[in-house]
């Protein structure tokens, strides 16, 4: 249930933000990479011909001919091949007056993070994640431990909920992925001394919504992070080639695909997901009612499906066109 894994990626941005460099290349191209400019990175032998005419994710909303807002669905990583993003990103950037980001997990080693949340992702003294495993999971665990190089002293103190983050984040890192290179980072560099910054929310409400699952939730969510991660599939690799080409439908099953439809998972999905969600539009309606024109940078799982903050405006009247 690979769906899972993608949901949980949607939600895995690095609390320490690394360094990135602007570069211009001597054809005046610009990217950005994680060392320094004069060294690049190899572009990926695969990486696809952008066709100008494509469809992207992102989507203009609009009332009565307002100016509306701009809506990017982003992946929690990408690499320095996605830049620069092609021009139909840049002019949204300019025509924003203010970018408003979705809020981030953070980790609990974040000094920002108010102490009294600490405890939320930690096991009580003593407990090991390990000895919650039944005799299957516990060996998957130790193979998919092995496999990411996973500090397992560090990741046997937290709650399984935040041990399926940290795992999930370790994997992705390994297929050669980087949190670093996710829209979000992209654009809050770019926003530095230009644009207003906006937060749709605080850290500690997503880690209420996580640390309220019951503990069976949380097994279920470790478990299935587990047996997703003991395969060998080029799945990050599937999921960037997705949202380059802004194919909705392609993304929407590698994000949500059956989890709304299996008994087990869809109690998860509504309380991480379908809850935010109709949080979000309420924060999206109000903007969309503002002078201002804002672009707005919200995790592609939150756009998509039958309940998704898109069918959700378009339900209550917006005209939203993907560009």
């Amino acid at each position: 249930m690979r769906q899972l894994l993608s949901l949980l990626l949607l939600l895995v941005l690095a609390t320490a933000q690394a360094e990135v460099y602007r570069c211009t290349d001597t054809n005046g191209k610009v990217s950005f990479q994680q060392t320094p400019c004069s060294v690049s990175r190899t572009p990926k032998s695969n990486e696809p011909q952008r066709d100008t005419n494509q469809k992207h994710m992102l989507w203009h909303v609009t009332l009565h001919g307002n100016g509306g807002i701009y809506l990017v669905g982003s992946l929690p990583f990408g690499d320095s091949t996605l830049y620069p993003l092609p021009k139909v990103f840049d002019d949204a950037y300019r025509a924003a007056d203010a970018l408003a980001i979705d809020h981030q997990l953070v980790s609990p080693e974040d000094g920002k993070l108010d102490p009294d949340y600490k405890r939320y992702f930690y096991l009580p003294g003593g407990e090991r994640l390990s000895n919650l495993l039944d005799q299957d999971s516990r060996e998957t665990f130790d193979q998919v431990a092995h496999k990411y190089a996973i500090e397992r002293g560090r990741i046997e103190l937290f709650r399984p909920w935040y041990a399926a983050l940290e795992i999930a984040r370790a994997a992705m890192r390994n297929a050669g992925y980087n949190e670093n290179f996710a829209i979000e980072s992209y654009l809050s560099t770019k926003a530095m001394n230009e644009k207003p910054v906006l937060s749709l929310g605080k850290p500690e409400s997503l880690i209420s919504r996580y640390a309220g699952l019951e503990p069976m939730q949380q097994q279920l969510l470790l478990d299935k992070t587990l047996g997703d991660l003991n395969t060998e599939v080029p799945y990050f690799d599937r999921l960037t080639q997705a949202w380059r080409e802004g194919r909705v439908q392609n993304l929407e099953a590698y994000l949500i695909g059956r989890l709304t439809q299996v008994p087990s998972l869809s109690t998860l999905y509504n309380k991480l997901w379908e809850q935010r969600n109709r949080e979000l539009v309420a924060l999206l309606d109000g903007m969309l009612n503002d002078k201002l024109v804002y672009l707005v940078v919200i995790d592609a799982s939150h756009l998509l499906g039958t309940e998704g903050i898109l069918n959700q405006l378009k339900r209550r009247g917006y005209v939203v066109d993907q560009l």
